[in-house]
């Protein structure tokens, strides 16, 4: 996903788009997933940290500029 596409993804979720955020979430989080695996090495964990970064994203995405 390229750095336009992201950005106008997010602009459709700051303006509560929920058909955005899944999508954003659909093409971002293998990549958030993997990340977090490669650091904690475990599955579960790093499945529970992937779900609270997307929790966290939808509830602060007004403050993304």
């Amino acid at each position: 996903m390229n750095k336009l596409m992201l950005n106008l993804l997010i602009y459709r979720v700051k303006q509560g788009d929920e058909d955005a955020f899944d999508k954003l979430y659909q093409q971002t989080h293998k990549g958030v997933f993997s990340y977090v695996y490669s650091i904690v090495q475990n599955y579960h964990v790093a499945e529970d940290i992937t779900q609270d970064t997307f929790i966290k994203v939808k509830l602060n995405v007004h403050s993304y500029r």
